[in-house]
């Protein structure tokens, strides 16, 4: 009969022998853990083999690219991936079985066509839907692919789940009680979120760390905060300076704000304010995060400073719509109707601004129409019609006749003498 591991280490012990019954517990506690993993008899399983091509393969759609692996480039059709390689077709050299390994690649490009004109006209116009539009279609073909290294696709991916996200929060903030837009936004938010997660396989640079951040923020948009606080516990804190840091404690103050530690989160806030690069993907979130925080720790002088400095600083956008509603509720409310005693900041600095002044014409500034600012057509030659040979025959400038020759120099005339000299040689 065949004894467990167990068995065998008991029957190796031997009574009155300390050291051997050191050992048989020490033995029991191993077991247990080999139990727990490869099964009862704490056999081992079989090696993984040292290929990936038995893997299965995930099949795509098929999708053309150009694949740099070190200087040589070659065109192909990807068709399917597993954990570490992609399926190609079009006779690419050094690819057994048709699979080329993720880590040989070094770049790829694939083939994007999209009205990139269109694209930044909605994005200045922060129409967030119009920019979905466009780019949506044009990026879903390559989800599957954003783990290849240097692809570019992956910076658009990440514009498009941004785009989606303030599509979303700007839906939501606009649904108020009423169901069906709560629920489209709730929508919207599951399809900005799943953008995010194929960002996340972006390894090879900070923008994956970056997905899954703003993935989180996606999840507490839909009050999974547990789900966010995984994730987020999950990750290693990033640096000053990384890409991630921002969104890392960003989310980090946001929530601790749900737990209702206030302080703890404007801990989380400041990180993300002071040692961001001021990018507008985390900063004027993180100052609205501090002025919700300054009115429930009960200082509304504060939290008006900060909304009044993000209505001043994004003008007409989704943040200064936010901190002009917060504003008029706290004016409607007089919380800030007396006079704020001195601050030392007040004192050092030698300011005596008048901030419900300046909040009163920030609202009279906002009831003016805004001005629009005229596009100039395009003029470049390409962009004009073709024209009948005639007229440009008509139009050609006239060729200029050949200038005539200078007229030679005249022969220099002889030097006349002095008449008083003349008058002499007589």
């Amino acid at each position: 009969m065949k004894r467990s591991a167990a068995e065998r280490i008991l029957a190796a012990g031997r009574p009155g022998w300390p050291v051997g019954r050191g050992l048989v517990a020490i033995g029991l506690l191993v077991c247990a853990g080999v139990s727990a993993v490869w099964g009862a008899e704490g056999d081992i399983p079989s090696a993984r083999p040292a290929s990936s091509s038995s893997a299965p393969v995930v099949s795509t759609t098929p999708v053309k690219v150009r694949i740099w692996r070190g200087k040589e480039s070659h065109e192909a059709t990807l068709t399917g991936y597993t954990e570490d390689e992609v399926v190609v077709t079009g006779g690419v050299p050094n690819a057994p079985g048709g699979r080329i390994m993720i880590s040989q690649i070094t770049r790829a490009q694939f083939e994007l066509e999209y009205d990139a004109y269109e694209v930044g006209k909605a994005v200045r116009l922060n129409d967030w839907p119009g920019a979905v539009r466009i780019l949506l279609p044009v990026i879903k073909p390559y989800l599957s692919y954003l783990m290849i290294p240097e692809n570019n696709v992956a910076e658009l991916a990440m514009n498009v789940g941004t785009y989606m996200l303030r599509a979303a929060t700007r839906t939501a903030r606009a649904a108020g009680d009423d169901p069906a837009k709560r629920e489209l936004a709730q929508k919207q938010f599951e399809a900005a979120h799943e953008i995010f997660k194929s960002c996340a396989r972006i390894q090879w640079s900070g923008a994956g760390q970056v997905a899954v951040l703003k993935g989180c923020r996606c999840l507490l948009a839909m009050n999974k905060t547990k789900t966010a606080q995984f994730h987020v516990n999950q990750m290693v804190e990033p640096m000053p300076g990384d890409a991630a840091f921002g969104h890392y404690w960003l989310i980090r103050g946001e929530l601790e704000f749900r737990a209702n530690h206030y302080r703890e989160c404007m801990d989380g806030v400041l990180k993300s304010v002071c040692f961001e690069n001021k990018d507008a993907e985390t900063f004027p979130d993180a100052l609205l995060l501090s002025a919700r925080c300054y009115e429930e720790l009960l200082e509304p002088y504060r939290a008006r400073d900060v909304y009044y400095e993000v209505a001043k600083l994004f003008p007409r956008t989704d943040w200064s719509t936010v901190a002009v509603e917060r504003l008029k509720v706290i004016m409607d409310k007089g919380q800030t109707k007396e006079k704020e005693k001195s601050t030392i900041e007040n004192i050092f600095f030698k300011t005596s601004d008048d901030m419900n002044k300046l909040v009163q014409q920030l609202f009279l500034e906002l009831e003016k129409p805004p001005v629009v600012e005229e596009e100039e057509p395009d003029v470049t030659p390409s962009s004009l019609p073709d024209k009948p040979a005639a007229a440009k025959k008509a139009e050609a400038p006239e060729a200029e006749p050949p200038e005539a020759p200078e007229p030679p120099a005249k022969p220099a005339a002889p030097a006349t003498k002095p008449r008083g000299a003349a008058g002499a040689a007589k």
